[in-house]
């Protein structure tokens, strides 16, 4: 009896700890930081003060040097006033990894979930993403604020885009290579430049152009929501 306690004992203390990964989204403007209800002065002239920022992203994956893939989740609502949801953690991960794989906005199947005012998860409506109306079911990115010329105690022009629908779903791969391992903590921190949303690599948003639309898949400018969801996808980076 004593020697099958002792092996017990000693078998659990030789457990290996599981490595816990960690990732993290911030945000930037530029070379500037990024905060909600703070002013980022653009070259162009323009000073941005933007009060709500939410954003699906799905499908997240770690890429490994092997090509096979570690689900981090199916889907995570990121929304910049609330600090606990830039953070999504996942125990038991371990190897060698070149990149991470993600898709902006809800794929096909997510953004066609029935019942939102009862879907698990953040697909659930009382987060405030579904549209419900014409079925136009889920928006992928929100984003409100104000511009103007200078910072002034009342910004003159509004800033609103809610973007939607399948065709402007996006996937995004970023290549950085780290490894997990031997039960030591890994945090992998991704960066969204907002300033790219509106000066991308090779398009621009003319915020001055459309100031007080609210730019939506459902409004009479999807061209300029495409162009929103395209940018929006090549503002993530390490």
């Amino acid at each position: 009896m004593l020697l099958a306690a002792l092996i017990g004992f000693l078998g659990a203390g030789c457990k290996k700890s599981k490595s816990v990964f960690t990732l993290q989204l911030k945000g930037k403007y530029g070379s500037q930081s990024f905060a909600l209800n703070t002013f980022n002065a653009d070259t162009t002239g323009v000073v941005v003060g933007i009060k709500a920022l939410q954003f699906y992203i799905s499908n997240i994956n770690l890429i490994k040097t092997d090509n096979s893939t570690v689900v981090i989740t199916d889907v995570a609502l990121i929304d910049f006033s609330n600090p606990s949801s830039l953070t999504i953690k996942l125990e038991g991960v371990e190897g060698n990894f070149k990149g991470i794989v993600f898709g902006c906005g809800l794929d096909s199947a997510q953004n066609a979930t029935p019942y939102p005012l009862t879907a698990p998860g953040v697909l659930n409506n009382a987060y405030g993403m579904y549209w419900g109306m014409n079925n136009f079911k889920y928006r992928f990115e929100v984003m409100e604020g104000a511009w103007d010329t200078a910072v002034l105690p009342d910004m003159r022009y509004g800033l609103i885009y809610h973007i939607g629908l399948d065709s402007n779903y996006r996937q995004v791969q970023l290549n950085k290579n780290f490894t997990v391992c031997c039960g030591n903590p890994a945090t992998l921190s991704v960066y969204l430049d907002v300033r790219k949303i509106f000066h991308g690599d090779t398009q621009t948003i003319n915020i001055a152009a459309v100031n007080t639309d609210d730019v939506t898949s459902t409004s009479d400018a999807p061209a300029l929501a495409a162009k929103f969801a395209g940018n929006f996808s090549k503002a993530f980076g390490f």
